[in-house]
């Protein structure tokens, strides 16, 4: 699939009152990204992109609000998947920590989180969007027993 179907790249917008902005980028419905220098307040990053919002149509507000200043990330989840969790979810870490997060970022290729609590433990699971059975690697984000194979969804299967 072309870029340019995916995401626009400065996308203009109007603010609230007569201002106008860019979003460095906007994948309509799911992320909104503002770079900053090393070193700017995310904070500040983090205000001009929620400034952004009444310029988007309903169809356009995304999920994820990604500030970084090539050092830092901020990854905000404005919609998290946990019942127990209001308003946002934010992740904080840094370029060397970003191998570390980098499952924070499965929504890019569809995946999702699945919540689950059984008597003994709370688990947290990555689902595939694929039907295909495959080695499922390190989808698994904490141990979980009694759940779905993470690439078939076959209850209690390994397809390893």
């Amino acid at each position: 699939m072309p870029r340019r179907k995916v995401a626009s790249f400065e996308k203009r917008v109007n603010k609230l009152g007569t201002a106008q902005g860019k979003i460095d980028l906007l994948w309509k419905g799911t992320l909104l990204i503002e770079h900053k220098s090393l070193g700017r307040d995310l904070g500040k990053a983090l205000q001009q992109a929620l400034d952004y919002f009444p310029g988007l149509t309903p169809e356009e507000l995304p999920r994820y609000v990604l500030v970084r200043d090539f050092e830092h990330f901020e990854l905000h989840d404005l919609e998290p998947d946990q019942p127990d969790q209001v308003g946002q979810a934010v992740h904080k870490f840094t370029l060397p920590e970003l191998a570390d997060n980098i499952q924070r970022f499965a929504f890019v290729a569809g995946y999702r989180t699945q919540h689950s609590k059984d008597l003994t433990s709370s688990t947290s699971r990555l689902w595939s969007p694929s039907a295909s059975c495959m080695t499922p690697s390190s989808a698994t984000t904490t141990p979980a027993k009694s759940l779905r194979c993470f690439w078939c969804h076959i209850p209690n299967r390994d397809c390893a």
